[in-house]
């Protein structure tokens, strides 16, 4: 293609060999919790204590 150097935009997602390929972002939901990140344990309201 000798059109001065400029591709034109392609709909297609073959990746270009002359691009570097990207890396995806990962979504947040799918990125996986640290092994020494503690873990949170729902809180719940105490049972008031009755006295016998």
């Amino acid at each position: 293609m000798t059109d001065g150097g400029v591709l034109p935009m392609r709909a297609h997602s073959t990746p270009d060999p002359d691009e570097a390929p990207t890396t995806p972002t990962p979504v947040p939901d799918d990125v996986p919790a640290p092994v020494n990140a503690p873990i949170e344990e729902p809180r719940f309201p105490e049972p008031p204590i009755k006295a016998a």
